[in-house]
């Protein structure tokens, strides 16, 4: 039983599917394994165009609420809350990333004095700049098209930023490899020192 010993660390999975569509069980193969070495380990489900008409602003506010809630329910689920592993894909990429940058964006009901940082960030293929042209559908119906620099992590550079791990591909063809390099370059030149990127 997960009560049983010292705190567990947490995993806890964003899916990818352009804020768009995805599932949490896509993750739910992962979350059995790490569950079996003794973590505590779950997916995250947030709101999506898809499912309820909605944009990343609001995926954003339910990343955080599900890293507070982690942290607001520790006891429940012996969990040590100096070891929460958020790991993203594409959009859930950018989700965690959201997380830890991204201040200006919490759900009302949120409990403010919880934090939504995890402790280490693993980023795969993720997003970083939401004003580019794959992202113009999320700007359309805004009065102010430069609001999303207010979820795009490439514009929220900060020196103090958990320990990460950038994944991405060379040849993505949905998120150009160069804003992930940029974001990294940023990142470091603004003093952050444990941001470590794998292409």
């Amino acid at each position: 039983s997960i009560m049983n010993g010292n705190r567990r660390p947490v995993i806890v999975y964003f899916h990818g599917g352009s804020w768009s569509e995805g599932k949490p069980d896509w993750f739910f193969y992962a979350c059995e394994s790490y569950a079996k070495k003794g973590w505590v380990a779950c997916a995250v489900e947030y709101r999506t165009y898809g499912r309820q008409g909605t944009f990343p602003f609001e995926a954003v506010m339910d990343a955080k609420s599900a890293i507070r809630w982690l942290r607001q329910h520790s006891n429940e689920y012996n969990i040590d809350t100096n070891k929460i592993v958020a790991s993203g894909n594409s959009a859930g990429g950018h989700l965690i990333l959201c997380t830890a940058l991204a201040d200006k964006w919490n759900e009302k009901t949120d409990d403010l004095k919880f934090s939504s940082v995890p402790n280490v960030l693993m980023v795969n293929s993720g997003v970083y700049d939401l004003t580019d042209q794959n992202t113009a559908w999320i700007r359309k119906n805004l009065k102010d098209k430069s609001f999303v620099k207010e979820i795009s992590p490439g514009y929220l550079v900060k020196k103090n930023f958990p320990s990460t791990l950038v994944i991405h591909g060379t040849d993505d063809q949905n998120v150009p490899y160069s804003t992930a390099q940029k974001f990294v370059t940023q990142m470091t030149n603004a003093g952050c020192k444990k941001i470590y990127f794998q292409s």
